[in-house]
């Protein structure tokens, strides 16, 4: 071998080195646990693609919901203009109590339509995590919004109670509403009868703590909750997060995960044996301490 020849080889080892010191670092970033600090942009991305398809769906639901609860009003709105437009009222008075009806149809419209561009508000943000100060009142509202049609469709009792506004927590805005709406969907999804009950339980110094409270037996989230500790205490592989079919233990994976990357926790509560109809899963999350004017 002439000295080219030694060149060549030392630059094609050079590269290979470097090809594989790149590779084992992605296995290595893979592998590391769920802190806002040693997140991997492959890791965000890879919630953000399962999280786009959970609110895709959800828009989807929303959407053909909406479209059927538009169709009553518009029918109402109709109907009474046929009968006006084909001279069919006794008189006056009945012609302005049909009037009266389209105008409160054309209002219901109006809200339904307001629901939708709700939905279409919903910012697609980037695949970056993001943690900024989050009002808990406005985001259990926008929760409020984009669930309760659902819920009175299913003939469920839904209570979302909203906290003080001055309560902030720290949180990626998108990701968090993701969160609520997985766990308010789940139980909504699940549910023939009863109630659903979203609030703030408590707020300490450092946390805020939200609570989903339904009529689901304590048994319910059992094995979804075994097979949340089991996943969780394994590294992250590149397929874990494939979604094959929707469940219940995924929405919780995906949701509990969500919450470690932002420093929170979601977990369920002990219920006594005196209420062992109702189940109760606690979302922890970091609370923001905003500086007041003295």
């Amino acid at each position: 071998m002439n000295w080219t020849d030694w060149i060549y080889l030392g630059i094609g080892l050079a590269i290979g080195r470097w090809i594989w010191g790149e590779s084992n670092s992605d296995r290595r970033v893979l592998q590391v646990s769920t802190s806002p600090a040693d997140l991997s942009r492959d890791r965000q991305r890879e919630l953000a693609y399962q999280m786009a398809i959970e609110m895709s769906q959800f828009k989807g639901g929303f959407l053909s919901r909406t479209s059927h609860e538009l169709r009553s009003p518009l029918n109402g709105i109709i109907g009474v203009h046929q009968l006006i437009l084909a001279d069919l009222c006794e008189n006056t008075a009945e012609e302005r109590e049909f009037i009266t009806q389209a105008h409160e149809s054309a209002l219901k419209m109006v809200q339904i339509l307001d629901e939708v561009i709700g939905v279409a508000r919903v910012e697609q943000g980037t695949d970056a995590l993001e943690l900024q100060p989050v009002q808990l009142a406005e985001m259990l509202s926008q929760v409020k919004t984009l669930t309760h049609l659902k819920a009175e469709n299913r003939n469920l009792w839904m209570t979302i109670q909203i906290p003080e506004p001055e309560i902030f927590v720290l949180a990626d805005p998108k990701w968090f509403r993701q969160v609520l709406l997985n766990l308010v969907n789940g139980a909504i999804d699940t549910m023939q009868q009863g109630k659903i009950t979203l609030s703030v339980l408590s707020v300490d110094s450092d946390y805020a703590y939200v609570v989903l409270e339904d009529e689901r037996p304590a048994e319910f989230w059992q094995e979804s909750i075994d097979l949340l500790n089991s996943v969780l205490d394994e590294p992250l592989k590149p397929d874990s997060f494939e979604p094959k079919a929707r469940s219940p233990e995924f929405s919780l994976l995906l949701s509990q995960t969500l919450m470690e990357a932002m420093n929170g926790r979601l977990e369920r509560l002990a219920i006594p044996e005196s209420e062992e109809t109702l189940s109760r899963i606690q979302c922890s999350i970091p609370l923001v301490a905003l500086e007041t004017d003295q």
